[in-house]
C-alpha cells in the first residue's frame, strides 16, 4: 500500500469514528501532510474525490475545540495548526461559514493556552471577511515552507 494510501485510510478511519485517543488524533493530523504532498506529486491542487476537504477541516476544528482552555500546548493543537496550513494549499476553498469558525476555534485556543482563567468575557471581534482570512492567513503558506518541530 502507498503511503499516501495508507495516510488516507487513518484519515478516513478518524472522520468515521471520532476517536478521542490522543495518539490516534495525531495519526490523523500526521497522515494530512503526505496526502496534500502526494496529491502535489501527482500534479493535482485537490483531494477530492479522494478525501473530503471539509470534512478533514470539521474535525481538526473539533479537534482544536475540544483542547481545555487552561491546557498548556499540546501536541494536538500543534499538528491541528500545521494540518491547516498543509490544507491551505488544496481546493476547493473552504465555505465563509466553515472558514470563519475555525479560525475562531484557533485563535480561541492559541489566546487562551495555559490562561487558567475563565475566557468566558473574551471577546471575539466579528468575522472578517473570507477573502482576508484567505490572503493575510492562508495564502502565505507552502508545503515547502512549512514544517512542525515539536
Amino acid at each position: 500500500m502507498a503511503k499516501d494510501e495508507a495516510a488516507l485510510k487513518v484519515i478516513r478511519e478518524q472522520l468515521q469514528c471520532r476517536d478521542k485517543d490522543e495518539g490516534q488524533q495525531l495519526l490523523f493530523l500526521q497522515a494530512i501532510y503526505p496526502v496534500c504532498l502526494a496529491a502535489r506529486e501527482r500534479g493535482e491542487d485537490t483531494l477530492e474525490p479522494r478525501c473530503c476537504k471539509a470534512a478533514v477541516v470539521k474535525r481538526i476544528v473539533e479537534l482544536i475545540e475540544e483542547t481545555p482552555d487552561d491546557s498548556s500546548p499540546s501536541a494536538v493543537l500543534a499538528h491541528s495548526l500545521a494540518a491547516v496550513g498543509y490544507l491551505c494549499t488544496m481546493k476547493p476553498a473552504l465555505e465563509p461559514a466553515l472558514e470563519t469558525h475555525l479560525l475562531r476555534a484557533a485563535l480561541h485556543s492559541v489566546f487562551t493556552l495555559g490562561t487558567e482563567k475563565d475566557t468566558t468575557y473574551i471577546q471575539v471581534p466579528p468575522p472578517l471577511p473570507s477573502s482576508y482570512f484567505s490572503r493575510v492567513v492562508l495564502a502565505p503558506c507552502s508545503l515547502d515552507s512549512l514544517e512542525l518541530q515539536i
